[in-house]
Order: structure tokens, then C-alpha cells, then sequence
């Protein structure tokens, strides 16, 4: 598996397990990092 695969799987892994999609997220990747990544799509998409 690469990298991106792994992170997947963790993320997926832990909304089986009954978190929310942002709970999963924060806990793969840092607190906050799901409102970040969320912050920079709707700049993004504001953009166009």
C-alpha cells in the first residue's frame, strides 16, 4: 500500500468504528486539519 492508501484505510477504519468523518480525519491526520482542509476547498471553489 502507499502512503495515500494507509491514510484511507485509517480514515475509513475509524468511521467504521463509529466516529463522524471529521472526528476520523483530525484523529489521521492532527486536530484542526479537517476544518483546515475544509477552509482551503471552499477558498478554492470561491475562487472560480
Amino acid at each position: 500500500m502507499n502512503k495515500n492508501q494507509i491514510i484511507s484505510a485509517r480514515i475509513l477504519a475509524a468511521v467504521a468504528n463509529g466516529k463522524t468523518i471529521e472526528q476520523a480525519y483530525d484523529a489521521v491526520m492532527g486536530d484542526g486539519a479537517y476544518l483546515k482542509l475544509a477552509g482551503e476547498m471552499y477558498d478554492e471553489l470561491r475562487a472560480k
